[in-house]
């Protein structure tokens, strides 16, 4: 738990050092104050909204894995035992979402890998769950956005060969490129699922990962998936209203092409939510499309802070909702005997 506050904080004053490195050399002070703030609110919204429904896959997950057998280490490598959640002892829906919610901050970890752990230790301490049944609804979920991203990277490789001359060599090289970043995508995926297992000393996750997979029909996958376009349209659309609050005119096409461009560079590994690279590349790539320095600057200010504080303040805000839920239960307890 230290270790992750101590990464989250280190990565939050790169933030700023970044973004200090920003302002300095685009000078978008003049853009930042001519904003306009109700389609900024509105962009934070859509973000939080966003980080939402993604929240509200994971308490999906969690709660297909509570009604399935789990492989739970008792006290070491070789005493697993196949448990299942009673229904009376599965915690409610609105409470898996707060611990998910407070977990939020471990998005400035690299790979979001402290979010799945804290979803862990926090449905641990708040929820009673076993380590190794949480961590199962993350890679779940881990898994299932891998594979919405696959129909993301396809139709964003059409649309970009749209754009061009030479239309049929375009997407041929465009869909090479997806594959061949699909494959990188997924051994990521797995490593982190390693990794998890690892960090909670939990053991192998592949058996209650294909166990609770096992009991997804197709209707709860369609819904899976649906959730998980949503979470990704909310998010450009934050972005396009970005565009809005900064009187930026960038045509539908163009800022989906560019999100999803921004969102793998925010998925570079070893770097905490792709911080200076996404910065780096938004500007090399805006720079193409003939927007301003202080536009660019202005925008990779404000893409910036949602990207941080947004998680930050909803996980503070969940976290302290959090604690005060712990103490009223323990305050009744105390009164009723």
């Amino acid at each position: 738990m230290l270790r992750l506050q101590r990464v989250e904080i280190v990565s939050l004053i790169f933030f700023v050092l970044i973004i200090a490195g920003v302002i300095a050399l685009t000078t978008p002070l003049h853009a930042l104050l001519s904003m306009n703030i109700p389609w900024a609110l509105i962009s934070a919204g859509l973000f939080s909204a966003s980080l939402s429904v993604w929240s509200g896959v994971w308490v999906f997950f969690l709660r297909c894995a509570c009604s399935s057998p789990q492989k739970e280490i008792r006290e070491g490598p070789d005493s697993q035992t196949m448990t299942q959640i009673p229904k009376e002892g599965r915690p409610p829906n609105i409470q898996a979402f707060s611990v998910s919610m407070a977990s939020l901050s471990g998005l400035l970890t690299p790979m979001n890998l402290g979010t799945d752990i804290l979803r862990s230790l926090f449905g641990r301490r708040y929820l009673g769950l076993p380590l190794s049944l949480t961590a199962t609804a993350s890679v779940l979920t881990r898994i299932y956005k891998l594979q919405v991203t696959l129909f993301l990277m396809i139709f964003t490789a059409v649309l970009f060969a749209r754009t061009q001359k030479n239309y049929l060599s375009t997407l041929i090289a465009a869909a090479a490129g997806s594959v061949l970043l699909l494959i990188f995508l997924y051994s990521l995926t797995m490593n982190s699922s390693r990794r998890i297992s690892q960090r909670l000393r939990i053991g192998d996750l592949a058996t209650p990962i294909k166990v609770v997979n096992a009991k997804l029909d197709l209707t709860k996958r369609s819904f899976i998936y649906l959730m998980m376009t949503l979470q990704f349209a909310l998010e450009w659309l934050s972005l396009n209203a970005c565009f809005l609050a900064l009187k930026l005119k960038i045509p539908l096409i163009t800022s989906l092409i560019l999100y999803i461009l921004l969102y793998f560079l925010s998925r570079t590994p070893f770097v905490p939510q792709g911080l200076g690279v996404v910065e780096a590349g938004g500007y090399a790539l805006l720079k193409t499309m003939q927007v301003s320095e202080a536009q660019i600057g202005a925008l990779l200010v404000v893409w910036g802070f949602l990207r941080v504080f947004i998680p930050l303040v909803l996980s503070t805000a969940f976290s302290i909702e959090l604690m005060a839920m712990t103490r009223l239960r323990c305050g009744q307890a105390s009164a009723s005997s």
